[in-house]
């Protein structure tokens, strides 16, 4: 498994600041399936754990 921690230092950064009020990545398949937004937020426990998961998702997507 990757450390995040090695891989943020080899990263050059997401594209973006992901947020959770204007990203449309919940209103597209396959993730729109899943639930809404506060549905898919109450499976990670949260607000804070879907956001730190989806950062933690582009740090090891744009790892270099």
């Amino acid at each position: 498994m990757l450390n995040v921690e090695d891989t943020a230092m080899k990263t050059t950064g997401p594209p973006s600041q992901f947020s959770l009020q204007t990203s449309s990545l919940f209103i597209v398949p396959p993730i729109s399936g899943r639930g809404n937004i506060n549905e898919i937020m109450s499976r990670f426990g949260g607000a804070d754990n879907l956001r730190n998961a989806v950062n933690q998702l582009q740090l090891l997507l744009y790892a270099t």
